[in-house]
């Protein structure tokens, strides 16, 4: 299947648990970046929510709906109008290339379509060589395929072409920068897109993590508050969480644990992270206290075995017994 991937997995913080990866997953981008970004297009709200039977019948109405049905990931949609009108002379060069974006996000990708994507990608290229439409999405499957040199090449001539789309051609050349890991140059692209697409959750994001990459912790940390203070969710305070633990600010991290248990009381992987962070700092009550209400919520050998070790560092060897013995019995319970 072709999927969106923004940035690669070399971005995401070290630190971060699978157990957090899947909080990403189902939080994320909202927090992230949204799929096929267009260039800007105004529409009324009214056009917006108009039903797809009120199909365009001019290729310039065309066009428009269906960089409004992709934009808004309507791709089945998109599809269902592109088809037919790719068949008729008057098509243009962006109509193949949104036909090929459509096949590129088709969650039953197949070699079939994947050719499709090519001969809809040269059509287009071949109907409208200064499209920056067209180059972008050229520039987003070199960068699916891998080919991010290529990927490079096609994102410029988005951003250079006579009907430039600069917003996304700036957003696949941080896609191809971050895969190559030239992050100092991901990062200049990021902040070019803030001329042209705002101060946005997304871009608040890239930047936060292409400054961790790049080593520089505390402007990083300073990202991501600034990227929290704009969207407030779990996914980007866990990564500030992260950040925070990966520059050694413990104390800080801890603080920032305690208002997503403040929202979240029963959330048993934020106590239990909190736990370790105690220890690190040799509060060992109040890791032990994490511990407890996380196997409250959801008890396991693995959190048990670890109350046990801290009841060991408190010079409680009976309690310590107690739990490694717990322990045993949730390891019978999984099989």
């Amino acid at each position: 299947m072709y999927s969106d991937k923004l940035l690669q997995p070399t971005l995401r913080n070290a630190n971060v648990t699978n157990s957090q990866t899947r909080r990403y997953e189902t939080l994320r981008m909202t927090a992230g970046f949204a799929l096929g970004l267009i260039a800007p297009i105004v529409f009324s709200l009214s056009s917006a929510a108009a039903p797809y039977n009120n199909k365009p019948t001019a290729p310039a109405a065309v066009e428009q709906r269906c960089l409004q049905l992709v934009g808004g990931e309507r791709m089945e949609e998109a599809q269902h109008l592109l088809i037919p009108w790719c068949k008729r002379p008057t098509a243009t060069g962006t109509m193949h290339a949104l036909l090929a974006k459509t096949y590129m996000d088709d969650p039953y990708e197949s070699s079939r379509l994947s050719a499709q994507v090519k001969i809809e990608l040269a059509t287009a290229l071949k109907l409208d060589p200064e499209s920056g439409t067209v180059y972008r999405v050229l520039a987003e499957y070199a960068n699916l395929q891998g080919d991010h040199k290529k990927a490079i090449q096609y994102a410029r001539k988005a951003i250079d072409c006579k009907k430039p789309d600069k917003d996304s051609g700036y957003r696949q050349l941080v896609i191809a920068y971050s895969s190559l890991k030239d992050y100092p140059q991901a990062y200049k692209c990021n902040e070019e897109r803030f001329k042209y697409s705002g101060m946005n959750d997304s871009n608040l994001r890239n930047r936060a993590m292409l400054l961790e990459q790049m080593g520089k912790q505390t402007e990083a940390v300073q990202a991501w508050r600034e990227a929290l203070k704009f969207r407030r969710d779990d996914s980007t305070q866990l990564s500030l969480i992260a950040c925070l633990e990966h520059g050694g600010q413990d104390k800080e991290a801890i603080e920032e644990l305690s208002s997503l248990i403040k929202n979240n009381p029963a959330d048993d992987e934020a106590r239990s992270r909190r736990a370790k962070l105690y220890v690190k700092i040799k509060q060992y009550k109040e890791a032990i206290s994490d511990y407890s209400a996380a196997i409250k919520e959801a008890p396991s050998a693995r959190l048990y075995k670890a109350r046990a070790e801290i009841y060991k560092l408190m010079g409680q060897p009976a309690a310590a017994a107690a739990d490694l013995e717990q322990a045993k019995k949730e390891e019978k319970k999984a099989y």
